[in-house]
């Protein structure tokens, strides 16, 4: 049976995870949307469960009323079983809800479209396929595939979609390592605002060395660890300050918990033994005001413990001319590629290798060195270079497929 093209009127349309928003409140995900898909020379819908004109600007995004009204009855049912079981909020949500009612919501607004684009849920084409939409589907995964497909169901997962796009080298070598028989695969970074690199020399300084740490406070991303490398080269006899920003959750997410109790003790200590506040513990901040916090900290310091799959805030950072030092995981070392340092650290090693790595390089012209190929790769990937990518896998997708 041959396939029949759908209405044209809409070019691609973005289909976001159900857990997904589009408001501000979001992550990575909607930031490339949005940034990508307002270059596009494709004309595209966006399909999420939560949006704000403020956050999406001129791009159309579908509305859904009667998902939103289940899913808020859904958040309801899952705080009193949260609550009732001793269990999270966020284990007893993602457990009951059924994804596949937010799928078929999304299918009725964007079943007109040529290419459906599927953020970070592999099963959602098999769905839409179920649902009766017989354009092109592309999958992009922001995150590890091998955490959402089994290799039994690689094999559906694969037809069910066109295409499957990687945000960088090290998820799609992961995924062609796991699944030998995919094929078709592409990568198609993260960005970063063009408007947002300024290349300014940075004038004598107050004698201190300013490290900021950017991300979630929770343990993978090693928010603790960032405390220590500062506490550490203060013992060393380096006036370091830090400057913590983020929330437990996504967006202005802060809720508390254990691991955030250990930073601001950890914080609190550091200040108590320096006399002086030397640890910020920020919170959440808007985008905006990271830029700015970028722009006047010195290093980035990332002491992640997970893989991380791009390291979109290692790029921002060197945007602003602060020099990202990382660990050897992930895509990380593919993002900074000689704009900043890769660290390499063994078990029990994180800390003093960091430290190492940091004073190593004080007083050198290397930090400059670093500061100016750091705005270099940043201006490889600007928005702009990234909707040219998206664009072009966008229309080979499209070609791969001929309607009669």
């Amino acid at each position: 049976m041959k396939a029949t093209p759908p209405a044209q009127h809409v070019d691609v349309a973005a289909l976001l995870p159900a857990q997904e928003r589009f408001d501000g409140e979001g992550g990575a995900i909607a930031t490339w949307v949005r940034e990508t898909y307002a270059l596009s020379r494709y004309t595209t819908v966006v399909a999420c469960p939560y949006s704000s004109v403020s956050f999406a600007g001129a791009q159309q995004v579908t509305s859904h009323p009667v998902y939103r009204a289940f899913d808020v009855a859904m958040r309801g049912l899952s705080r009193a079983l949260a609550f009732a079981a001793r269990k999270s909020f966020a284990a007893a949500y993602y457990r009951i809800l059924p994804e596949k009612i937010w799928v078929y919501s999304a299918f009725r607004k964007i079943k007109d479209a040529r290419l459906v684009h599927v953020h970070n849920r592999p099963h959602y084409a098999r769905m839409l396929r179920g649902f009766g939409y017989r354009g092109v589907i592309m999958l992009h995964m922001h995150n590890d595939l091998t955490g959402y497909v089994s290799k039994s169901a690689a094999g559906e997962v694969f037809e069910s979609n066109d295409g499957v796009a990687f945000c960088s080298e090290f998820m799609m070598d992961r995924a062609q390592g796991e699944y030998p028989e995919a094929s078709g695969l592409v990568v198609i970074p993260n960005g970063v605002s063009r408007r947002q690199i300024t290349r300014q020399e940075r004038g004598d300084r107050d004698g201190s060395v300013k490290l900021i740490y950017a991300g979630r406070i929770i343990p993978e991303k090693g928010p603790l660890e960032a405390v220590a490398v500062c506490a550490e080269l203060r013992r060393r006899g380096v006036d370091a300050r830090i400057d913590l920003v983020g929330g437990t959750g996504a967006g202005s997410d802060n809720a508390p918990s254990p691991y955030l109790s250990q930073v601001l003790k950890a914080a609190h200590k550091l200040n108590a033994d320096a006399g002086t506040e030397v640890a910020r513990v920020l919170g959440p901040k808007p985008h905006s005001e990271v830029f700015q916090l970028f722009a006047e900290n010195d290093f980035f310091v990332y002491p992640c413990e997970w893989e991380e799959p791009f390291g979109m805030v290692a790029l921002e950072a060197m945007a602003k001319g602060c020099v990202p030092f990382v660990p050897r995981k992930g895509g990380l070392p593919g993002v900074v590629q000689g704009g900043g340092v890769v660290v390499d650290a063994g078990p029990g090693e994180t800390v003093a290798a960091f430290a190492d790595a940091i004073e190593d390089r004080l007083g050198s012209s290397t930090i400059d060195e670093l500061r100016q190929r750091g705005w270099t790769r940043a201006e490889q990937l600007t928005w702009e270079s990234i909707a040219e990518v998206a664009d072009g896998v966008f229309e080979r997708t499209l070609s791969a497929r001929s309607w009669e």
